[in-house]
């Protein structure tokens, strides 16, 4: 439209078009330190019609610095489906295995869960799910083999103003993971709390003062009947760096 209607408005037509349901990708790495790493993935964006998505991904990593038997692969399928309780939730279940050989350990596992994210506002999201991870690692107390039952449970306000490029607002996220090993009767309590804050120091947003903290804790049984690949590793994945390993 060129002119307002009666209520003040202009119309407007827009004219939209779906994206290829179907998309791939293949990738790779090069570290001094960790050899040669590869990674593909498949997914559609629209299974059954109702903007359920599937995607089946793979990778490798430590070729050429280790030995064949300790290469770090991993492999899983994810679905995801929205609207299960409204149109601000959303249905995840998936499957992943992983053998990988960092410092700590060796760890080789199965794991399985289901669950439900709901977004409260735009800003907060909570989520649960149940999980279920078959293992087997070996680690400074020798080799053990368990079957953990979980309940994973997070909130997030999520306050910055891109998500993708924050230069001001705060992040904040709250978890807690009831859980119990059925092969050998533990039972502990995995909790984590992390914060970020942002700020543009310009106005073009060139630079950017960032902060972040997180606190964790293990609770409910001894370190020994915790899996090493659940244990908090300072300067690991997801500490002070912030990213995984």
């Amino acid at each position: 439209g060129e002119s307002l209607d009666t209520e003040g408005n202009i119309p407007i037509n827009v004219q939209v078009s779906e994206r290829k349901p179907r998309y791939f990708g293949i990738g790779g790495t090069v570290s001094n330190t960790e050899g040669l790493g590869l990674e593909g993935y498949w997914g559609h964006r629209n299974l059954f019609g109702r903007a359920e998505k599937l995607r089946i991904e793979g990778a490798i990593s430590g070729i050429g610095s280790n030995d064949l038997g300790e290469l770090n692969y991993n492999a899983g399928i994810m679905f995801e489906k929205p609207g299960v309780i409204g149109p601000s939730s959303k249905f995840f279940t998936g499957i992943k295995t992983v053998f990988e050989h960092p410092d700590a350990y060796d760890h080789f596992s199965v794991k399985g869960n289901m669950g439900v994210s709901y977004d409260l506002d735009k800003k907060q999201r909570v989520s649960a799910e149940f999980a279920l991870d078959y293992s087997r690692i070996t680690d400074a107390f020798g080799k053990h083999t368990y079957l953990i039952a979980s309940v994973p449970l997070q909130y997030v306000y999520d306050a910055r103003d891109n998500r993708l490029n924050p230069t001001r607002g705060f992040r904040v996220l709250a978890y807690a993971e009831p859980s119990y090993d059925i092969l050998n009767g533990a039972t502990f309590l995995k909790l984590k709390g992390e914060g970020s804050a942002y700020q543009s120091l310009d106005t073009a947003s060139k630079f950017v003062l960032a902060e972040r903290a997180s606190i964790g804790s293990i609770v409910g049984t001894g370190l020994q009947s915790v899996p090493a690949d659940r244990r908090f590793y300072s300067g690991g994945g997801g500490s002070v760096r912030g990213y995984a390993y």
